[in-house]
């Protein structure tokens, strides 16, 4: 995807955190979320702003660091939670790493408590998710997580202009927030993406004092 110049840095606008299950309806329906995302996304952040993982390759020697990478140079970050995300060591690292970037932002520059770097979409569950996970105000998606969704039908309508009206406008108004870049965020992503996977720490709980 190219490289955007809104700041100094920065590769993406927003990167997209899910649960991969390599199921054909539930990798399709992902697929067509993500589409909606970024048509409706575009005439504010333009094409290629999205980051989002489709062929993740748990096994492959250098996707540690290409992941750390693409997450560190994203300025917000849309997670789609279920709570099958919180058993995947991928998810919740991604999850951890922005949240500690949202926690060190708080209070610099006069922001307080405003800055928002994580949009949560829960498509299932929700109470069984990390009590600070829970805290965050979250987007309620479950009615509209259908892997077998058909097009045209009224579903599909619903969920297109949840989208539109629920969904990107959240993502719009954390943009406003996100701060600059900082460099310090590509080397803590590939630190704590090498040290969680040589080490095989499986723990539910978020940790957001990396």
């Amino acid at each position: 995807m190219p490289e955007l110049n809104t700041n100094a840095g920065y590769n993406y606008e927003v990167f997209v955190s899910y649960r991969k299950w390599k199921i054909e309806k539930w990798d399709g329906w992902m697929q067509m979320f993500v589409t909606m995302l970024t048509t409706y996304l575009a005439p504010c952040i333009g094409s290629g702003a999205v980051y989002v993982d489709y062929e993740r390759a748990e096994g492959g020697v250098d996707w540690p660091e290409h992941l750390a990478a693409s997450l560190a140079r994203s300025k917000v970050m849309l997670a789609v939670l279920s709570k099958d995300y919180f058993r995947s060591d991928w998810c919740k690292l991604e999850l951890e790493l922005m949240l500690r970037r949202q926690e060190l932002m708080k209070g610099a520059g006069g922001q307080g408590d405003a800055i928002r770097l994580v949009i949560p979409v829960v498509i299932h569950d929700g109470d069984s998710f990390p009590e600070e996970v829970r805290r965050i105000q979250q987007i309620k998606f479950h009615d509209h997580a259908d892997p077998n969704m058909r097009r045209p039908s009224k579903e599909y309508r619903d969920f297109c202009a949840q989208v539109r009206n629920v969904v990107c406008p959240a993502i719009e108004e954390a943009l406003t927030g996100a701060p600059h870049f900082d460099p310090a965020w590509v080397e803590m992503a590939r630190v704590k993406f090498d040290s969680r996977f040589r080490c095989g720490d499986g723990s539910q709980s978020i940790n957001t004092s990396i």
